[in-house]
């Protein structure tokens, strides 16, 4: 295989996750974040893209998969009597998600999107 800026595809593969993983923890916007590591924006976003490739590959078809819940068929000892039923418990393996009425969306889409990637 060719190298790429010197480096091995693996080992280029393993600095790019570094700097995503960096861009990420930073919480820069892109083009900040590239100008002060003199990175190309145009390679830091085929690499996001790239990453994303291989995600949806790895999860099978790329569809996305939703539970569904009645909520008139669940049994009523599921209701949490000190919230009034207001309150949505979800457990998967070892994680519980407890989300309150009036919970903020993009707080529950991005804990959500932190236990996909564990």
């Amino acid at each position: 295989m060719r190298r790429i800026n010197g480096l091995e595809p693996e080992e280029n593969k393993r600095l790019w996750q570094a700097r995503l993983a960096d861009l990420e923890e930073s919480g820069l916007p892109q083009k900040q974040w590239c100008e002060q590591h003199s990175v190309n924006i145009s390679a830091l976003r085929y690499w996001i893209r790239q990453t994303r490739k291989e995600r949806t590959a790895q999860e099978g078809d790329g569809s996305s998969k939703w539970l569904t819940i009645n909520a008139n068929t669940l049994p009523s000892a599921n209701v949490d009597a000190n919230t009034g039923g207001s309150e949505i418990a979800v457990s998967y393996g070892a994680f519980r998600v407890e989300i309150g009425e009036g919970a903020n969306p993009e707080r529950i889409y991005n804990v959500l999107r932190i236990l996909k990637e564990l």
